[in-house]
């Protein structure tokens, strides 16, 4: 019985002579034929001879291509609809014309493309042998879709795998200039808000700008909005004018951004500071009910922010506690002992950092917006210059100001105004100075401040 079941599926023939004769053909199909003939083995064809496809021509091998790609799956190999920035996706390659060989998908390329533009391959994983790749937008890409590819020679749009980024909403917060309204300086804050759209989120469909609006006049907000609508079409431009509509905002959104479906994930400050606050009406009628402090902190709902957001703040000092009147003193310095009152762990920028688990950017020292209109002489820039009417431009106390703001000339009821905005973003300040570092620090939940 072991026997049979051995020599199951085979047939075995034993003959001194074998002769197969047919008028058509005799068919013989199996996975391995063996001839075995202790003398001489003959096959004959009378007429048409014995065919071994020699009469044909050789048939290429079909040339292999990707049909279908598959993606993206996050970590728990889920499928989804929406990509978040600084999280690792999983796309695969999952049909073919044929089975690939193990040495030919050395040849399988990948590339990646963002909204509109061109094509780049992905050199990291191309040609690699990789059926599945692992890919992440990083935080700076402002793009809103991409398109993953994989293809042997050339992309094809068929075989791609088209996605959408979620972009969190990019907050841009303007403060005003009260302090020192003078021909350079009025308009400094918002020109900053208006280079931001230009630089960097011209095709951002969620950027959008909230300025306080004291001593802005009309037309001065009327421009602003307009130029900053040229770059980008889908701009919310919203005036306020406290803090506790700011925090509202933040919160819960309004008419326009509904706060549920649209997180904030990244918030840029424009305004004067003082040690661990942000205040956007410095010396202003209005100016405590325009101070962000370290109490407005507990207030901002967690669940309005994606997941680790991004702030940077120009304003003077956010990362700073030390609040002595003394340190108000251009000229006042650190030694090895004043120092330690600094204390940028207990900082306004600190205490963002811990409460929504953000990134915050800020500075120890003030900040300077002297480069807002340094343009090197650039001929189309300086081309572009423009003044708005306003009554309330008068000569600042300080002759410095007075230079820096005017560029060498005396300027008295106009603001100076630049539809591309400011040339240059703000820089650290000089003061106050000693052993208290400049450059902006870098400001994480649960880490020590580190300068960037």
């Amino acid at each position: 019985m072991a026997e049979q079941e051995k020599n199951k599926g085979r047939i075995t023939i034993i003959a001194k002579n074998i002769t197969g004769n047919a008028n058509g053909q005799i068919l013989q199909e199996s996975k391995r034929t063996k001839n075995v003939v202790g003398g001489q083995f003959f096959q004959n064809g009378k007429k048409g001879g014995v065919n071994y496809q020699i009469n044909r021509e050789r048939q290429a091998p079909l040339e292999l291509r990707v049909l279908k790609i598959d993606g993206p799956f996050d970590e728990n190999n889920k499928k989804v609809e929406v990509v978040e920035k600084n999280k690792w996706y999983t796309y695969k390659a999952i049909q073919f014309n044929r089975e690939p060989k193990k040495e030919e998908l050395q040849n399988l390329r990948w590339g990646v493309k963002y909204d509109d533009e061109a094509m780049k391959e992905l050199a990291q994983v191309s040609c690699k042998g990789f059926k599945e790749i692992t890919h992440k937008v990083l935080e700076n890409n402002n793009s809103s879709k991409l398109k993953i590819y994989a293809f042997f020679k050339a992309p094809n749009e068929n075989v791609s795998v088209g996605v959408e980024i979620e972009q969190g909403e990019v907050l841009i917060i303007v403060g005003t200039e009260q302090h020192s309204e003078s021909y350079g300086n009025k308009l400094m804050f918002p020109a900053q808000a208006v280079r931001e759209i230009r630089e960097n989120y011209k095709k951002h469909k969620h950027a959008n700008i909230l300025i306080f609006k004291d001593k802005f006049t009309e037309m001065q907000l009327s421009i602003i909005k307009r130029d900053a609508k040229k770059l980008n079409k889908d701009i919310y431009f919203k005036p306020i004018n406290t803090v506790s509509e700011l925090v509202n905002y933040i919160n819960n959104g309004d008419r326009t951004i509904n706060r549920s479906k649209q997180k904030i994930g990244v918030i840029k400050i424009f305004s004067h500071g003082l040690p661990s606050v942000l205040d956007f009406g410095l010396d202003g009628k209005n100016e405590e009910a325009q101070r962000f402090k370290l109490s407005h902190v507990t207030q901002l709902n967690k669940e309005s922010f994606m997941e680790h957001p991004v702030i940077y703040s120009y304003a003077c000092r956010t990362g700073n506690s030390d609040g002595r009147v003394v340190t108000a003193n251009p000229g006042y310095k650190y030694d090895s002992e004043t120092i330690k009152l600094v204390k940028p762990e207990e900082s306004l920028a600190q205490k963002l950092a811990e409460h929504i688990d953000a990134k915050v950017y800020a500075y120890l020292r003030r900040s300077n917006y002297t480069s807002t209109w340094m343009d090197g002489g650039n001929k189309e820039y300086k081309s572009k210059y423009m003044t708005i009417e306003d009554d309330e431009v008068s000569n600042p106390f300080n002759p410095k100001d007075w230079y820096r703001a005017t560029l060498g000339d005396s300027r008295w009821d106009e603001s100076l105004w630049n539809p591309d905005g400011a040339f240059l973003l703000p820089t650290s300040g000089k003061s106050p100075s000693g052993l208290l570092e400049n450059g902006m620090f870098i400001f994480e939940k649960g880490k020590t401040p580190v300068k960037q």
